[in-house]
């Protein structure tokens, strides 16, 4: 409709970005072949705790994301979690000053940027964000808070699911990312529904799948949407190649 001006996909796409499995995630899978073989050997009533289907899908899909979930000892090196921590870094920094775009009355973007400023991006993950039976210490969305701050975002700028107990914390930190004071939003499925937080989203990251295509609709709809001053903007979708 000629009445709603949403952002289009750069490249017309989603961006699935496909990272090599490092020798470390290689290793956590043939320990996990050993296991289901294993398994298949034991009966039923004895296939519990690292013997059982659950656990074995478990740890291949927390390995794909990175090998310390599941290995302390692991560097992670190459994982796909500072895959994605070091894209939202590079976004973070060339959006600093980007432009932004009012609608017109017959609708569609401005011919040119109304104001500059910053724009905002949301990371969904859904698997670790409390650590691992392996690696309790671990947590994906406070590793990813403090790997960015490390490399120089400001601490403010950055909301975790986890802070937004309350209505009103939820509605501050969206009137923050709108106007571009708070700028990375880190969270999960709480997150996929009642977040108007549009105003500035260049770009939402999904680290890990999820089964049900409603839910992904619902992820990336985020950014989709009326309201959003950037004519373009991005969904980035990380795997890790050959894993669960």
């Amino acid at each position: 409709s000629k009445y709603v001006t949403r952002p289009t996909l750069k490249d017309g796409k989603r961006n699935l970005v496909v990272v090599p499995r490092s020798e470390e995630v290689a290793a956590i899978q043939s320990d996990l072949a050993g296991r289901l073989e294993r398994m298949k050997n034991l009966k039923p009533e004895e296939r519990k705790g690292k013997y059982h289907h659950f656990s074995i899908t478990n740890d291949g899909r927390m390995s794909a994301i990175d090998p310390r979930l599941v290995d302390p000892s692991a560097s992670g090196e190459g994982s796909k979690l500072n895959t994605l921590i070091r894209n939202v870094f590079r976004i973070w920094e060339e959006g600093a000053e980007a432009p932004l775009h009012g609608v017109k009355k017959e609708g569609g973007y401005s011919d040119k940027p109304i104001a500059r400023g910053p724009t905002t991006q949301i990371v969904f993950s859904t698997l670790g964000i409390n650590g691992s039976q392996d690696n309790p210490g671990f947590r994906v969305h406070e590793h990813i808070k403090s790997e960015l701050v490390r490399m120089g975002v400001p601490a403010r700028e950055i909301i975790l699911q986890d802070d937004l107990k309350t209505s009103a914390l939820k509605q501050r930190a969206f009137n923050d990312m709108n106007e571009g004071k708070r700028r990375i939003l880190i969270g999960g499925k709480t997150l996929f529904t009642g977040v108007n937080a549009q105003r500035r989203l260049y770009a939402v990251h999904n680290l890990d799948p999820l089964w049900f295509p409603a839910d992904d609709e619902q992820r990336n709809g985020r950014a989709l949407r009326q309201g959003n001053m950037n004519p373009e903007i991005e969904i980035i979708d990380y795997s890790t190649q050959d894993t669960y």
